[in-house]
């Protein structure tokens, strides 16, 4: 019966009758061996022996017959593994000596140079070397003064040096003397005008609140002229009951061409803004209505479709480029119409060479260094029809009125 303990999984194929230890030709069995020998070859006739121990198989020890295992040191045998301990020693050469000896190396001290007394080269060598040097009171107050006199001089040499690089008026210009009793004059104007503000916010609120052209007619300058215009205005009030405008207004004296005006902006209760132009007429403060109004005698509506009568245009203006064959560039300098409240525009030309457009030019003319003015200004036109191959919302410009919406 086959024992147990073998592993299947492991088994060794059987020896064959062909199967040779060739390991062991040769070798002595009667001496004893270590573990590198092979144990001698078992006859296929014997099983191993198990011996149940406690109902249990004990487990198949395998390990070499004693005659086979050493008594002592000296019974190694000689065929046996030989060890070589490494204990981390280096093993070293002898260095190969040279035939030709090494001429010893020799040593010369040179001695320094004396320096010459009083050399720079021993500055760095002295005892003093590192420690601060004081100066004498001669030399930091000759330095002080030295200092002091140069700054002076130089500044009263730069009024000089500024009046050599001053800029002096060209050929045709003249000198403009300010005559003191007329800027004394001008300057009461002013100071009159600027002192009006609360009666120019107080006839304003009446003219916004009349019911009917009566009650703003004595207000008004120029009221006989204006009355027929105020009449057929039909314009309704803009305030109405206890109404006061709207938040703070503000209040300008100028002066342009010998005519001093004020103008006094704010904004309704409806938060439209509003532009009121006033004057001092015999003593007294009165309304410019058509510039207050931007009274014009043709509407931008009717502008557009070149109808009207623009004889007397209220607007703001600025340069163009936009030229069309009716109106060439060579010819014509371009500009922008825009309505009073800045919502409709049509173009304008004004006639090179011509006191139209000479006039309008100073008001957008560039300086040396300055470009060309391209902001809206304010300008009371007098326009005519263009040629009939131009577009309807194209106008020549006349003449000039007024550099502003107030007429002297």
């Amino acid at each position: 019966m086959e024992s147990n303990l073998t592993d299947r999984a492991t088994r060794m194929p059987e020896v064959s009758p062909d199967d040779v230890w060739g390991d062991v030709v040769g070798f002595d069995f009667d001496e004893p061996a270590m573990g590198s020998a092979l144990p001698p070859k078992r006859n296929r006739s014997e099983k191993p022996s198990s011996t149940a121990v406690g109902g249990r198989n004990e487990p198949l020890r395998i390990d070499l017959p004693p005659q086979y295992q050493p008594n002592s040191a000296n019974d190694r045998p000689s065929h046996g593994l030989e060890v070589q301990e490494i204990n981390g020693s280096v093993l070293r050469l002898t260095p190969e000596e040279s035939e030709n000896p090494r001429m010893p190396r020799q040593i010369a001290f040179h001695e320094r140079q004396p320096c010459p007394k009083g050399s720079r080269s021993s500055g760095g060598e002295t005892r003093e070397w590192g420690r601060a040097k004081k100066q004498s009171a001669v030399w930091i107050l000759g330095t002080s003064v030295a200092v002091a006199t140069m700054v002076v001089g130089t500044l009263m040499l730069l009024p000089m040096i500024n009046e050599s690089n001053a800029a002096r008026p060209s050929p045709g210009q003249t000198d403009l003397v300010l005559d003191p009793e007329e800027a004394l004059n001008d300057s009461g104007s002013l100071r009159d005008m600027l002192a009006q503000q609360t009666e120019a916010e107080r006839i304003y609120t009446i003219f916004a609140s009349a019911l009917t052209p009566d009650d703003i007619l004595p207000l008004l300058r120029d009221s006989s002229k204006v009355t027929p215009l105020v009449r057929a205005g039909k314009r309704p009030p803009t305030l109405s009951g206890n109404q006061r405008l709207q938040g703070h207004s503000d209040w300008g004296a100028y002066e342009k061409d010998g005519h001093t005006y004020g103008i006094l902006k704010g904004a309704l209760p409806d938060h439209s803004p509003f532009n009121a132009y006033f004057v001092i007429s015999g003593g007294i403060l009165l309304m410019d209505w058509k510039a207050s109004t931007a009274y014009g005698t043709a509407s931008f509506e009717e502008l557009e479709q070149k109808l009207g009568n623009p004889d007397e245009i209220r607007c703001w203006i600025s340069p163009s480029d936009f030229y069309t064959l009716a109106f060439p560039e060579h010819e014509y300098q371009s500009y922008q119409l825009v309505s009073p409240d800045q919502c409709k525009a049509v173009w304008c030309y004004g006639r090179r060479g011509e006191a139209a457009n000479a006039a309008l030019g100073g008001i957008f003319k560039a300086g040396g260094i300055l470009a060309p003015k391209t902001d809206l200004e304010k300008v009371t036109l007098r326009l005519s029809p263009g040629p009939a191959d131009g577009l309807p919302n194209q106008w020549l410009i006349v003449e000039l009125l007024h550099k502003d919406w107030i007429c002297p």
